[in-house]
């Protein structure tokens, strides 16, 4: 149950549960912001210790909070002395007797009756106040929308469960999420239904890739017997280059853009990794970027970027796929090679066998 109210101080009204009243006072939250008061309304929030206890009337009870918020609003454009209960009485005051119009000519003989003006009829303005410590939003005609706590809220969870996601969302990262027993299984149930999706969407580009490849008349797997991929050695590098650059290598050439486009992957930037992977080693890879920096190999411009270029241009997935893009993915492949196969732990572990030399030192 809802009563609105009027606060005698401030000559202003509001919205309080049932609990918050008591023998013509009522408690007053002091939170400075307007959906947090709205919230502890709707909440029926128990009264705090810091609370101020106001002295106020109750002009309305309702018996649930969109009901008391129409009242509001009624109490904001009409008089507030509709809204007091049956015992009172509206009191009607009486019409004021109008005087009667002369016009020029008229003699004083005529019937002096009165004459009925129009009635005018003046909207009722009210001032409210409001009370120390609220702002005027608190008392917003309109009934706020209903607040859903997010799946990472921990009010009101009761017995908290810790969901750890699998798959990163946007910037959400992969921290442990506080939610529910059902938030808790409903959430299990779609990571679930994500990794399956991936792993279908896997297959079918590969199969695809497959059948492309059918159709072209080279069967998978049937890769030019001149190297031996993965490359591990720079000097394999540079000959795998100079291969590509051979005309006479031009039937072959095409061969290899089939067999890289047949690896299939999820998208562009899968599919780009794919084909560096399968032709360069980790080992070699680290030796290699995009501009030649740091005394390494120059990718940029030669004949292997052109070869990935077509063989992802050429896949069922990269069809689309910019030159742009397929650059990007590549910069980024190489720039991760001493990050994979454990190289960034390794890295951390070296360097806390540094810090721990130092101290020792």
């Amino acid at each position: 149950m809802f009563f609105v109210i009027k606060f005698l101080e401030s000559e202003t009204v509001a919205v309080v549960p049932s609990e918050w009243y008591h023998d013509g006072e009522t408690f007053w939250p002091n939170y400075s912001t307007d959906q947090r008061l709205d919230k502890a309304v709707q909440q029926r929030e128990p009264p705090g210790w810091d609370w101020a206890e106001v002295d106020c009337i109750v002009l309305k009870t309702c018996d649930n909070y969109l009901a008391a918020r129409r009242a509001l609003k009624k109490s904001l454009t009409c008089s507030t002395s509709g809204m007091q209960s049956g015992s009172e009485k509206e009191t009607s005051r009486p019409k004021r007797k109008q005087k009667p119009i002369h016009h020029f000519g008229d003699s004083d003989q005529e019937d002096d009756g009165d004459v009925p003006l129009p009635r005018r009829h003046h909207a009722v303005r009210q001032i409210v106040q409001f009370p120390p410590g609220s702002s005027p939003m608190a008392f917003s005609a309109a009934p706020p929308p209903p607040i859903i706590s997010p799946v990472g809220s921990n009010e009101s969870l009761g017995n908290a469960h810790l969901f750890s996601p699998t798959y990163r969302v946007a910037r959400a990262g992969l921290g442990p999420i506080p939610c529910t027993a059902a938030q808790l299984h409903i959430l299990t149930l779609l990571e679930n239904i994500e990794q399956q999706q991936t792993q279908i969407m896997g297959a079918l580009t590969t199969l695809a890739a497959r059948m492309d490849d059918l159709e072209g008349g080279s069967v998978f797997g049937d890769i030019p017997e001149d190297f031996q991929f993965p490359i591990n050695n720079l000097e394999e590098v540079k000959e795998f280059e100079t291969w590509l650059g051979d005309h006479n290598n031009l039937a072959a050439r095409k061969k290899m853009i089939q067999v890289l486009a047949s690896l299939g992957g999820q998208d562009t930037r899968k599919v780009t990794w794919n084909m560096l992977s399968y032709i360069f080693a980790n080992g070699v890879a680290k030796k290699i970027n995009w501009k030649g920096a740091n005394n390494k190999l120059k990718f940029s411009n030669s004949k292997m970027s052109v070869l990935i270029i077509c063989a992802v241009q050429k896949s069922f997935v990269g069809k689309r796929a910019t030159q742009d893009q397929i650059n990007k993915h590549c910069i980024r492949w190489f720039g991760l090679a001493s990050d994979r196969a454990g190289g960034r732990k390794e890295r951390y572990r070296s360097s806390l066998q540094g810090r721990e030399a130092a101290m020792e030192a």
